[in-house]
């Protein structure tokens, strides 16, 4: 598998509904797999895609028009 191969697997798998446990896993794995010096960056792609991902999935505050600060 390719660098990007393992990415998107990783990916898929840490997708709901799957436990934080999962989750867990899934980063152990991301860390074996990069001790191929290959894979050595799939642990800092997998970071930065799952913080992407967090801040598209993180709704914006509608605003009300109202001022809220007293």
């Amino acid at each position: 598998m390719t660098l990007q191969d393992h990415l998107k697997h990783l990916l898929w798998l840490m997708e709901p509904p799957f436990t934080e446990a999962f989750k867990g896993h899934c980063w152990h794995r991301a860390q074996d797999i990069a001790m191929d010096p290959e894979m050595a960056s799939l642990p800092s792609l997998l970071t930065a895609e799952m913080q992407k991902r967090s801040k598209a999935s993180t709704p914006t505050p509608k605003s009300t028009g109202e001022r809220n600060d007293l």
